[in-house]
């Protein structure tokens, strides 16, 4: 129940109380009706006990026919005993009301009954007798009807003698005054004035919903107002006053030295405190970039003691960041040694992790890195450290008895750091990877099974590839079902990593569910595909889908490391098999995408190649595109256009030689569909003749007349015979060796291109 509904509940009760009196007022006999005084105090004292409150005895109100004491004493009586069973229905069906309302309604009560002691001294007493007078009449007859007030004024003057001490004190007149008071105010409108008093004593309840009103302030003196309140107020006012003209880019080296001067003398004795504030923090670490280094070794020793401590907040942070890049070299050795021991915890703090990868990235030396490679090997190493440092593999040849101790503390290390969302740091990448390396095959799939939905966190480092690439060779078949799922969305961008694209050629080479491959990896590739098609890393992915570890676009480096999972034990399928299905669904789509962008493919230096091995390794017919490269070479172009002249072009130059000299290999796989053949075709009749014109020109020549196609031989002689004569009085290369070709037999010729 809300405070204005109760409100407006305990009004209506009132005005139907005082509706009964006015009429009891107002009768010509009132002695007649209520028997004197002291019974009309006494049906007072029952209809104020009639006041509702709970929700069922307000709905209970009625303006009753028979307006009179009897019929009300009687309705009392039969509601009271109605009441009390639908109450406990309501209760035993939906509960107590919730405490909220509960205490309110306990307050307002309180509240009341405080109003009538104050306003009816003495009441009470009345009241508890007519009480006692009810329960005795209703324990005589359940269902009489309430007797006379003759009687009843008896029965209170029996009970009155049989406690004299009671009536010493109150009399026998105290009951009739009391109502005849109580008569006056209703007469007078003492309602009204009581009304009032609650509704006051109402407001002043405390009300959780409102807020408390304030005077009238802007925004900015409510703020001012409340920096003000915060310690050191005065002192960082001044000092960011001071720190708005030292970080300015073009002021003079003397004012910066003598502002850093009047910082010092500020902050000195206070650097770890004002580290911790977001404002002042700005201030310490301007000084530490602009100031001197014996400021910045007086901060230092300042707080030197707290290094780990303000690694942890999330502004001071920033003041040891700028110390390790700052500071000088033995400043930056002992941070290091500030750091000794706590690595492990360090490294699980959100904040504190930041820094640690900051320092281990950046400016770590190779002594350094080991020494906190070694904290995590367990307390052993972190504890009695020596000073010659050692990497994992050395402590697992020297000391091979400690290696499940080892991989046990790496373990228990290592896992937290999954639920926290600190797997993207490069220290981590590489614990993780000296884990998979040394560890036995079942803490290897235990740790799969934790780390298999979150692949995407490691690629953008070289161990963290290497620890993905694990997952994948050494997990089951669902590690990685969900691993290739946990990718979702984030192929293109892997696609496009310097490191992390090697986890995808991992994926061609060994899961033998290629459709799973198809639906998670593929697709998504395809419709970025021209995006990756013009990257560097991109198109090394499409490359490995058409010709596999090709050592022309593979280094052996690369093919040395996709070896290590070619004998994984959950593959089963054949490599060569894996490889045709990827390639047969990747075929279709870059062999339209050669078509339809053919002049933007063969004009580009980076794409030469890719144009050739998708003609070379495209699954299906290839035809289609062959024709797009031929219309666009037999195109005319002049100078006046702009457009681009393929055979002089250096891209689409080397292009279309790797293309004809393709033909020779499909010639001998017996394929029917020649580019040379298809060329030739598209080509008008002074085409070839243009060509013998230029140097470029004639080893295009050069590579049809060795592709071996008799039709493709006699074809470009047959266009180079009315021409002979001038071919003769070039001086070029490409002119000499295209004279050879035509003029010597195949068996004396000396192959010079």
């Amino acid at each position: 129940m809300t405070p204005d509904r109760f409100e407006r509940s305990q009004n209506r009760a009132k005005k139907h109380i005082a509706k009964q009196k006015r009429s009891l007022y107002n009768a010509d006999d009132t002695t007649q009706v209520y028997g004197s005084l002291a019974d009309l105090s006494q049906a007072d004292d029952s209809a104020l006990e009639l006041t509702p409150v709970t929700l069922s005895q307000i709905s209970a109100i009625d303006v009753p026919e028979n307006d009179t004491l009897t019929a009300t004493f009687k309705r009392k009586k039969r509601r009271v005993q109605n009441d009390d069973t639908l109450e406990m229905a309501v209760q035993c069906a939906r509960g107590e009301p919730d405490g909220a309302e509960r205490s309110f309604t306990r307050r307002q009560l309180e509240q009341f009954s405080l109003d009538d002691d104050d306003d009816d001294v003495g009441d009470g007493a009345d009241v508890e007798g007519m009480d006692e007078s009810m329960e005795i009449d209703e324990m005589e007859d359940d269902d009489a009807d309430i007797p006379s007030p003759a009687k009843r004024t008896k029965k209170i003057n029996k009970k009155e003698k049989d406690s004299p001490a009671k009536n010493k004190k109150m009399g026998l007149k105290e009951p009739l005054k009391q109502a005849a008071k109580k008569l006056k105010k209703l007469k007078s409108g003492g309602d009204q004035k009581s009304k009032k008093e609650s509704g006051k004593n109402f407001d002043a309840l405390p009300d959780e919903t409102t807020v408390p009103k304030t005077p009238n302030q802007t925004w900015k003196e409510k703020r001012q107002e409340r920096r003000m309140t915060k310690n050191n107020y005065n002192l960082i006012s001044t000092a960011k006053r001071c720190w708005e003209d030292l970080r300015r880019a073009d002021l003079p080296a003397e004012k910066k030295k003598k502002i850093c001067d009047d910082l010092m003398g500020l902050l000195k004795g206070k650097i770890k405190e004002l580290s911790m504030v977001h404002d002042s923090s700005r201030v310490v670490q301007c000084v530490v970039q602009y100031g001197s280094e014996p400021q910045r070794s007086s901060i230092f020793e300042e707080v030197k003691n707290d290094i780990c401590d303000l690694c942890k907040s999330k502004y001071a942070k920033f003041v040891v960041r700028k110390l390790i890049n700052y500071g000088s070299k033995e400043m930056k050795a002992q941070i290091f040694l500030c750091f000794h021991g706590q690595i492990r915890k360090l490294i699980k703090h959100k904040e504190a992790s930041e820094i640690i990868e900051y320092a281990y990235n950046e400016f770590a030396t190779a002594p350094q890195r080991m020494a906190i490679h070694e904290e995590f090997y367990g307390p052993t190493f972190s504890l009695f450290k020596n000073q010659v440092y050692q990497s994992l593999d050395q402590i697992m040849t020297e000391q091979p008895e400690k290696r499940d101790m080892v991989i046990r503390s790496m373990k228990e290390t290592l896992t937290p750091l999954v639920d926290k969302d600190l797997l993207s740091y490069s220290l981590v990448h590489k614990v993780f990877l000296d884990f998979f390396i040394h560890a036995d095959d079942k803490s290897k799939k235990e740790m799969i099974e934790v780390l298999r939905e979150h692949m995407p966190s490691f690629l953008h480092t070289r161990d963290g590839t290497r620890v993905a690439m694990q997952c994948i060779w050494s997990g089951s078949a669902k590690d990685r079902k969900i691993s290739l799922k946990s990718l979702k969305t984030h192929v293109a961008k892997v696609c496009m990593e310097e490191q992390g694209h090697l986890l995808l050629l991992a994926i061609f080479d060994c899961v033998d569910d290629t459709v799973l491959v198809q639906k998670v990896i593929l697709d998504e590739l395809l419709k970025s595909l021209d995006t990756l098609i013009v990257h560097a890393t991109g198109k090394k992915v499409l490359l490995y889908l058409l010709n596999p570890r090709d050592p022309v676009h593979f280094n052996p480096d690369i093919q040395h490391v996709l070896q290590e999972g070619d004998h994984n034990p959950t593959s089963k399928k054949d490599k060569t098999v894996r490889a045709k299905e990827l390639r047969a669904y990747v075929s279709p789509h870059v062999i339209k995408y050669l078509e339809e962008h053919a002049l933007e493919m063969m004009s580009d230096n980076g794409l030469a190649l890719v144009v050739k091995a998708i003609i070379t390794h495209a699954s299906g017919d290839v035809s289609p595109a062959m024709r797009a490269i031929a219309d666009l070479v037999a195109k005319p172009c002049s100078t006046a256009d702009g457009a681009i002249n393929m055979v002089e072009h250096p891209a689409s130059h080397i292009a279309l030689k790797k293309i004809i000299a393709n033909d020779k290999a499909r010639l001998e796989a017996g394929e029917g569909i020649l580019f040379s053949s298809i060329l030739l075709e598209a080509l008008p009749k002074s085409t070839i003749k243009v060509w013998a014109a230029s140097n470029r020109g004639c080893f295009i020549l050069v590579s049809l007349l060795d592709v071996g196609c008799s039709t493709v031989m006699e074809n470009v002689k047959a266009n180079l015979q009315p021409v002979m004569r001038s071919l003769r009085k070039m001086t070029f290369k490409g002119a000499e060796i295209l004279l050879e070709r035509l003029e010597k037999p195949k068996s004396q010729r000396e192959y010079r291109v």
